[in-house]
């Protein structure tokens, strides 16, 4: 329960948002003059809306006289009486309170609808700094402790927020569907928990900003979807959902800074788009702090009609146990991760590993529930780099996966991307949204890794986000998670070998197309085996699996390897399946499931890295051996011809000599 000195710092809260629900100048201060000086023209609009506002008398009472404002160093103060404005005076002058905030806060305390509550969420999170000045105000102030107790009001709570664009629905698919689909969204979050928000009003209170600075779509957009999250659940928000696509709620524009010229998004053209150098992500609206890392988990729906927004939201009764991972050189190491994660939970995995086999994939992809790729593709569909699609709308026509649990995860350039004014026929995201499919995760611009045998940038976030939702995740936490994974490797090894906006746009391309707080349960859940048996047969795969990785680690060593990651991934794998034996034994038997299903990833990892490193040894030798052998032919070679002329020239004298 909060305690009083909470009740005093949110009611100066009440106080300090009158003060502050002064207009856009006083947040954005116009091109050609600061704060204070503009604060004289919006007075009178001020205090008209003080006149209007019920605010207990005690509190008038303790707001007359100076405060002492600091927004981002600026310093000016505001003389009040009875909470109006009378004018700006001297900061030479004794103040009441000094009340120090960013200017990015103002900005969004202009619109929030309810400032009460987003300055209470600043106050509680140190955003907004309130201090008395002197004993007597400090006295004053919590004199009046048990008026502003007594008048709290406790703001809306929730850990979910369902956002939508009225205005854009019904752009989108006209006055009756938009109510239908609202309707259906408003249902929807009675039965999640949810708090459905029209972003519209916020976006209006927006464009009345007069700035210095213009703010374009995406960024009002932000704005408004920063202050929603603080008035509602402030740091309580988990997941965002956005409803609509790019013309409903914009994906947020990324300048590309990637100046390798066939990797930036101007060169991205296909299909007759206009190119420009951004790429799309929705990573910037769940950064609520502006620090450039995510900080809610987000997803989106989109379809062609509202039934494949409905489809997208709802659950589907069937899950087919099996898994197609599918992938080229050199990004089929994502496939074969994909392949290990879908394993240790119990899928039948079918594995296409090499580029010429990929024809297959259509064939391949009936009755699975996770489609993993990672190879090239474009916004229209699965390609092999040169324009041969073994995937494309056309095969997804006839796909029907509506009551089937289906998640697609695309390492794919372009296979995210998606506008406005496409359809299921130019668009695999929306063909695959058409099929049925519940989850998409792909990027919305150019994919990167790389010839190494490890995974890196895009085809690393794609390989952790499918291995934390098999492991029970919800797709939003998988997504920000495994970004926020990928992240933390900055500064140890990324940024030594890639540029700073290749690692960027890495993670941020890749979008989320689904409910972010759906879970994928693995097969032997979905089909309600016994806890005890599944962990049991996961106990068997890991310690076979373990068994073969030391035979591997001793064939690579015995060819000259160096084994010492090998050995470290099967140490690994070994604690864990002790662990996952313990737990086993206390009949704990989820964690048991957990801890033997990554000593068989692990295994199966330090198999196959044996097998690399023994062959990569074996070439190494062989290319020594070619490189002692050719020259002693080398030097052979001409010797034998040299005897070969000597026996000529003596055969030849010989003759002259008869």
């Amino acid at each position: 329960m909060p305690t009083c000195r909470t009740h005093i710092k949110a009611y100066v809260a009440i106080i300090l948002a009158v003060l502050l629900c002064i207009s856009s100048t006083v947040a954005v201060q116009a091109a050609d003059g600061s704060i204070a000086t503009d604060i004289e023209n919006y007075k009178e609009e001020y205090n008209a809306r003080i006149s209007s506002i019920a605010i207990p008398s005690v509190l008038t009472d303790l707001f007359s006289g100076d405060i002492r404002f600091d927004v981002d160093g600026e310093i000016f103060v505001l003389k009040l009486d009875g909470l109006k404005i009378v004018k700006v005076v001297p900061t030479t002058s004794s103040p009441l309170f000094e009340v120090k905030m960013s200017r990015e806060f103002l900005n969004k305390l202009l619109i929030a609808e309810d400032t009460v509550k987003l300055l209470t969420y600043g106050i509680r999170t140190g955003e907004v700094d309130v201090t008395p000045h002197g004993t007597a105000n400090t006295v004053k102030l919590k004199a009046s402790e048990l008026v502003i107790a007594e008048v709290a009001e406790a703001p809306i709570l929730t850990n979910y927020l369902v956002i939508y664009s009225n205005r854009g629905l019904i752009e989108k698919y006209g006055g009756n569907d938009a109510s239908a689909l609202i309707g259906f969204l408003t249902f929807y979050s009675e039965e999640t928990s949810a708090y459905l928000v029209n972003i519209d009003p916020y976006l209006v209170r927006i464009e009345k900003y007069k700035s210095g600075h213009l703010l374009d779509k995406c960024e009002k957009f932000d704005r408004a979807i920063e202050c929603a999250v603080i008035e509602t659940g402030g740091d309580m928000i988990r997941y965002i959902l956005l409803v609509g696509d790019d013309g409903v709620i914009p994906f947020y524009r990324v300048p590309d800074l990637v100046n390798v010229s066939d990797w930036n998004e101007a060169s991205y053209a296909a299909g007759g788009l206009k190119s420009s150098s951004v790429y799309f992500t929705d990573d910037n609206y769940a950064d609520l702090n502006d620090d450039g890392f995510v900080d809610v988990a987000i997803g989106r729906v989109i379809g062609g009609d509202i039934e494949q927004l409905k489809s997208m939201l709802s659950n589907s009764p069937i899950l087919e146990s099996a898994a197609l991972a599918a992938g080229g050189y050199p990004f089929e190491d994502a496939a074969i991760s994909a392949s290990l994660a879908s394993k240790a939970v119990g899928f039948e995995v079918t594995e296409i590993i090499e580029a010429p086999q990929l024809t297959q994939f259509t064939n391949q992809m009936h009755d699975k529930s996770l489609i993993f790729y990672s190879y090239h593709a474009d916004h229209i569909g699965y390609h092999d780099g040169m324009g041969n699609y073994f995937l494309s709308p056309q095969n997804l026509k006839d796909l029907d996966l509506q009551d089937k649990e289906v998640a697609v995860v695309s390492m794919g350039c372009h296979s995210g991307f998606v506008l406005e004014d496409m359809s299921a026929s130019d668009s695999v995201v929306l063909a695959w949204i058409g099929s049925g499919a519940k989850c998409i995760a792909s990027p919305s611009g150019y994919a990167f890794g790389d010839t190494t045998q490890y995974l890196v940038l895009t085809e690393e976030v794609v390989a952790d986000f499918t291995d934390y939702f098999l492991a029970g995740q919800s797709f939003g936490y998988a997504m920000m998670n495994a970004k926020k994974n990928y992240y933390e490797k900055w500064p140890k090894s990324l940024e030594t070998e890639y540029s700073r906006p290749v690692i960027e746009k890495s993670a941020k391309e890749v979008i989320l197309f689904g409910d972010p707080t759906k879970t994928m349960l693995p097969p032997f859940q979905y089909k309600e085996q016994k806890m005890g048996d599944a962990a049991l047969d996961a106990i068997q795969k890991a310690t076979y699996s373990i068994s073969e990785a030391n035979i591997q680690l001793e064939l690579a060593y015995r060819a000259g390897a160096d084994v010492s990651t090998v050995s470290f991934l099967i140490g690994s794998a070994s604690s864990d399946l002790y662990a996952a034996g313990n737990a086993y034994d206390n009949e704990n038997f989820p964690v048991s499931f957990a801890y033997a299903s990554n000593a068989f990833k692990k295994a199966e990892a330090a198999k196959v890295l044996a097998q690399q490193l023994r062959e990569e040894v074996e070439r190494r030798k062989n290319l020594e051996r070619a490189l002692i052998i050719v020259p002693i032919v080398l030097l052979i070679v001409p010797f034998l011809y040299y005897l070969k002329l000597r026996r000529k020239e003596k055969k030849q004298r010989r003759k002259e000599k008869k």
